[in-house]
């Protein structure tokens, strides 16, 4: 490989000048992954609003939400006010050969579960106050307000994996150039992947405000199922499903061929998931906009199981990230029931689903004997 000049930009992507980023690089001291791990929950700390289209009435204090709600949902699933999550960390834990060897189960207290830096207090306070004292009357409205911060948090994840990737680029230092190139590769891949992601999130995005601003609640398509009793988890989420919970393929989402790699990829549609824990029972919904044929596809092919609750868990683990359970509740599960969370958590990460991984889902059994009392859809 041709080594630039000095001052001219350097061979990786970064977009700094070569005698700032990699002249010397494999002669510099390795960069602590427990620096690298520091930046990332820095970067995690950032505070934006994203309700640009009430730009206007923004406070000058930026909040730190909850995706779901510590009051109305996640204290009645804590204990000593605290939940559990099962929670990965590959590449930044030692001995660890993959992301799966890395899960275990970390209690979280409920001032710090779920929360993102996506709203100021007004906004924050003002656009969900429904969703956040569960006011479940107006279902339109309700949905909205559920949709929309799912996927302000999914905006926020992807901006804090897109600055991440800067963060990544340093740790070739003190390696050989084939660990340069891999490892500046890698990084460019993940920033151009997740670029893409926040592209997709931001159309979501822009839907979903346009139908608050037109009024036009009937844009978001809901399922939902009201379950007999409490259940132990809470979770809230959008994805963007590549397979059904049948098996059938619905679009490509992260399978990408290498004539494709940074080229402007196609939109994929997206369904937000989750599961709110209310006094008597758990409120578990399936939402998306209405003209996504996709999306009302694989909502559908979980609607129609005859065991919708153990199926929801299997598909909320193998789908998003942002779930939460009572800690004494899986501290119960036996090894199998938990190894087989920890392998749905582990799956479709930066990878299409595969019909393996729905076989798996659709194997959760946990709440088999956990009945729907209400159900409804639009």
């Amino acid at each position: 490989m041709a080594q630039p000049g000095r001052n001219e930009s350097c061979w990786c992507g970064s977009g700094l000048k070569y005698k700032r980023c990699h002249l010397h690089r494999e002669n510099q001291a390795p960069e602590s992954k427990f620096d690298i791990r520091k930046k990332f929950f820095a970067l995690s700390k950032q505070r934006f609003c994203f309700c640009g289209f009430d730009a206007e009435r923004c406070s000058s204090v930026l909040a730190s939400s909850h995706s779901i709600s510590k009051s109305g949902s996640l204290k009645l699933i804590a204990e000593r006010s605290h939940v559990a999550a099962i929670k990965g960390d590959f590449g930044f834990v030692d001995g660890v050969q993959s992301y799966f060897d890395s899960l275990r189960i970390a209690e979280i207290s409920i001032n710090k579960a779920s929360t993102f830096g996506g709203f100021c207090e007004f906004h924050d306070a003002k656009l969900f106050a429904e969703l956040d004292r569960l006011y479940f009357r107006d279902r339109s409205i309700f949905f909205w307000q559920l949709v929309y911060r799912a996927a302000a948090y999914e905006k926020y994840q992807k901006i804090v994996a897109v600055d991440f990737t800067d963060q990544v680029r340093l740790l070739d230092k003190g390696a050989s150039l084939a660990e340069l190139q891999r490892v500046q590769f890698h990084a460019n891949f993940q920033k151009w992947s997740h670029g893409e992601g926040l592209k997709n999130i931001n159309i979501l995005l822009n839907g979903i405000e346009d139908a608050y601003q037109a009024q036009a609640f009937d844009r978001i398509s809901y399922c939902y199922f009201l379950t007999d009793r409490r259940l132990p988890f809470a979770g809230l989420g959008f994805f963007q499903p590549s397979m059904t919970m049948d098996g059938w393929s619905l679009q490509r989402v992260n399978l990408v061929f290498s004539h494709e790699l940074f080229r402007s990829s196609p939109l994929s549609e997206s369904v937000c998931i989750a599961a709110i824990p209310m006094k008597g029972s758990t409120l578990l919904c399936l939402c998306c906009l209405r003209h996504q044929s996709r999306s009302k596809e694989f909502i559908e092919s979980i609607r129609g199981s005859g065991k919708v609750v153990s199926l929801f868990l299997g598909a909320m683990m193998l789908s998003i990230e942002n779930v939460y359970f009572t800690p004494s509740y899986l501290r119960r599960l036996s090894d199998e029931s938990l190894s087989l969370l920890k392998r749905l958590s582990s799956l479709g990460i930066a990878e299409d689903v595969r019909q393996s991984d729905v076989v798996l889902a659709r194997s959760v059994s946990l709440f088999d004997d956990v009945a729907v009392i209400e159900r409804e859809a639009s």
